[in-house]
């Protein structure tokens, strides 16, 4: 029971009537093929820039079961008991570890004092001239260097 394309029927995208008339087997085998995609993008995404955030992935179960889109073969459900059945649930560990992978930040490389002075006096810098900028746009006068350190 094929499409033209090769694909199986039941993995394109249907109507809810089309759906209601799939046999379960069918019904399974597409919610564990689609979740097995949407995890593997998860997956990609924590490998490929982990600590970097979601960044309109998926970062619960329950967007993750809602996540549809018909060209990546990505179709949603309903049913949240499908996430708990044993053939699922080594990919909803893998979903999970992905989303902590992706929402951890990145750990910072080791710097000397030095470094870390030298970076705080530049950002206090861009901080200075950033309120200058906001008092002007204010209508107000900016603020001198002796201003500011008081």
């Amino acid at each position: 029971m094929s499409d033209a394309d090769g694909c199986p029927s039941w993995d394109g995208e249907l109507t809810e009537a089309e759906l209601r008339r799939l046999a379960p087997r069918h019904k399974a085998a597409r919610l564990h093929a689609s979740m097995g995609r949407k995890v593997a993008l998860v997956a990609a995404a924590a490998t490929e820039r982990p600590g970097t955030g979601l960044q309109g992935l998926p970062g619960n179960p329950t967007k993750l079961r809602g996540w549809a889109d018909p060209a990546r073969k990505l179709w949603p459900w309903s049913v949240r008991a499908a996430e708990k059945r044993e053939e699922n649930a080594a990919a909803m560990a893998r979903f999970k570890a992905a989303v902590m992978a992706l929402k951890e930040p990145k750990p910072r490389a080791a710097i000397s004092p030095e470094e870390e002075n030298a970076e705080l006096k530049r950002r206090m810098a861009a901080y200075q001239r950033q309120i200058a900028r906001l008092v002007v746009q204010l209508g107000g006068r900016p603020p001198s260097l002796d201003d500011v350190r008081r």
